[in-house]
């Protein structure tokens, strides 16, 4: 009898070792209870996904906020005649604004936790990338000029200079945020330009007037700045990465 206690007792001994040793990465783990928060750390995995998490809500938020006007006008139309536009506007920026902030912590956590890797870019993707952005800086000034020819010919500058962003990040990036992110992005882009074609043809958009070729070499002049400021210092300095790296 006192033999068999002795092997119970060991056996019993072995068994809670191996339920409540720790390994390197501090978090218990029990064959049959998975893993521990005795320590009161859980997995990295279980961070992952509420980063994740965190970052696939602020994205339906901004998709929300952002197609109410082509594909919900009679919820705009409700709310504007409840609250008043200045209330409605105010609404949409406050959601807007908590949207990006989602976006952006979801983002920079999911990123230093680390991903998975869903494609591993090849290295001229890089170079790529740097090309289109430079094309995306100038879409995006000739947007805020007077229209010039590239404004009249893109109809949308702006939009497409985001499509342009949105493309680049996917053919040098393959972690899972970052696609999550960067195909969002682009979806919403490509469903507001179809969007805002039904809306010229029914004349509630009105496309932009041609003014003078000026605006067309201010546009490449000051995106070529804001490309080269961007790539030198402000994607480091905002996203902690550079892209020269």
């Amino acid at each position: 009898m006192g033999t068999r206690d002795n092997l119970l007792g060991v056996s019993y001994s072995f068994r809670m070792r191996q339920s409540f040793d720790l390994p390197p990465n501090g978090v218990a783990f029990s064959p049959n209870r998975g893993y521990s928060m005795m320590n009161g750390f859980p997995p990295v995995l279980s961070f992952r996904s509420t980063f994740m998490a965190l970052l696939v809500a602020g994205l339906v938020l901004f998709l929300v906020t952002h197609l109410i006007r082509p594909f919900a006008p009679g919820l705009r139309a409700a709310g504007i005649a409840r609250i008043g536009k200045p209330g409605w506007m105010t609404l949409h920026g406050l959601a807007s604004l908590a949207s990006l902030a989602m976006i952006v912590c979801g983002f920079v956590m999911a990123r230093d936790s680390g991903g998975e890797m869903l494609y591993t870019p090849p290295t001229f993707m890089a170079h790529i990338a740097l090309t289109l952005m430079l094309i995306a800086s100038i879409c995006f000034v000739a947007g805020l000029l007077p229209a010039g020819h590239i404004r009249t010919r893109l109809k949308f500058p702006v939009l497409v200079s985001v499509k342009i962003w949105a493309l680049a990040h996917l053919l040098a990036n393959g972690e899972s945020y970052s696609v999550l992110l960067f195909v969002t992005i682009l979806a919403w882009a490509v469903v507001l330009r179809i969007s805002l074609k039904k809306r010229i043809a029914s004349g509630e958009t009105l496309l932009p007037v041609f003014v003078s070729a000026r605006y067309d070499i201010m546009a490449a002049a000051a995106g070529l700045v804001l490309y080269l400021a961007i790539v030198l210092k402000l994607h480091e300095w905002l996203i902690g990465v550079s892209p020269m790296a």
